[in-house]
């Protein structure tokens, strides 16, 4: 009974160890393959403020002058392989299904490239922001414009190879979680500069 026991605690640390290392990685292999990520803006109008904040954020510096992410930069033009768009998922044949899902925004990979390390794959995305939630919906699903202009951040953190916390990690602290308040919070915290910050040192 004892042996029993003892091969039982064993599968039981196993798995546990095998949960806390697939939790451990906070950035993947979907990050933008250039230090520079270029990007189309092709939101409506009502977005464009929502979107020039996001840059900034992730783009800009700490209250000491310091850039949040060092030799990382974004550049929004008319010729990148990379866009940030908006359409609404209600009836939409691909996303009709993530709607009803409550998805607010999708990043996708369109060109992964194998030129790039192991780290950074992707040489074009595109970012989906759905207008259902964000202008359509009743009061009841309607988001208000600081979760709008979270739901860009985090689609963008993507581009920097930064996973979702779903349900099940339990943070708190992050703008790629999926239990935080996006009312109140709407730009990257600490632990996404710091997480973007190690994804990239991994192509270096």
């Amino acid at each position: 009974m004892k042996y029993l026991f003892r091969n039982v605690l064993t599968v039981i640390m196993v798995l546990t160890l095998l949960c806390i290392t697939a939790h451990a990685s906070e950035y993947d292999d979907s990050g933008y393959s250039k230090a520079t990520i270029y990007i189309q803006n092709k939101l409506d109008e009502y977005y464009h403020d929502h979107f020039e904040t996001a840059i900034g954020y992730w783009d800009g510096y700490d209250d000491e002058g310091n850039k949040h992410l060092p030799g990382r930069s974004i550049v929004v033009n008319t010729e990148s392989y990379s866009q940030i768009t908006n359409v609404s998922f209600r009836f939409h044949p691909e996303f009709g299904v993530l709607n009803s899902q409550f998805t607010y925004g999708l990043y996708v990979v369109e060109y992964p490239t194998s030129l790039a390390c192991d780290c950074h794959t992707t040489a074009g995305f595109t970012i989906y922001i759905n207008d259902y939630f964000a202008r359509e919906a009743t009061d009841e699903y309607l988001r208000t414009s600081n979760e709008n202009l979270a739901t860009i951040v985090h689609e963008m953190g993507h581009a920097y190879g930064l996973i979702d916390f779903d349900e099940s990690y339990y943070v708190y602290d992050s703008i790629m979680s999926y239990r935080v308040n996006n009312n109140t919070m709407y730009q990257p915290q600490e632990r996404d500069y710091r997480n973007a910050r190690a994804s990239w040192a991994r192509h270096e």
